[in-house]
């Protein structure tokens, strides 16, 4: 109908395949590439949102899951229980950095929410939940500290909270 109206033909079946194709073309697969199983942009779907700061650390987050917490998550569900250092070799590896202000050791001001969802959907992959959920509590904790604590009570918890560490 609006062809109709506005004078324009639709495009042809061999058109849509085109635009379809180089949409495809000029963007990065990454995972499996069974339908659904990925998000569109990892599928080849190219997206604004996504950059290649989003594209490494999509790999960083995803190595870390590979390497760290996949070859453990049984054993802590079994457990009911993980490793509390994995907190700190998340930090140490930029994957949990990018929830927290730099002014207490993160790097939140270099990413944007992307990155944040980037996070969870490959912590996801792991099906360890406790594994990295405290991550997420984290997340959801330091942020009314950031708003409502006096400044030495910020500079006392969030810097420990941030680099993972137990003693802090």
């Amino acid at each position: 109908l609006s062809s109709i109206l506005s004078g324009h033909e639709p495009p042809r079946k061999s058109q849509h395949v085109a635009i379809e194709m180089s949409g495809l073309n000029n963007a990065q697969r990454f995972g499996k590439q069974i339908p659904f199983a990925e998000p569109a942009w990892y599928q080849g779907f190219w997206s604004p949102y996504y950059t290649d700061s989003h594209r490494a650390y999509r790999a960083k987050v995803r190595a870390f899951v590979d390497e760290r917490i996949l070859p453990i998550v049984d054993k802590c569900i079994a457990a009911k229980s993980y490793p509390r250092e994995l907190h700190k070799a998340a930090f140490e590896a930029g994957v949990t950095s990018i929830l927290y202000p730099e002014a207490y050791g993160g790097t939140r001001e270099k990413h944007d929410y992307f990155h944040e969802l980037i996070l969870w959907d490959e912590s996801a992959r792991s099906m360890g939940g406790g594994v990295m959920g405290q991550s997420a509590i984290d997340s959801m904790a330091v942020p009314p500290l950031l708003a409502h604590a006096r400044e030495d009570v910020k500079r006392e918890v969030v810097p420990g909270v941030v680099r993972g560490n137990d003693d802090d």
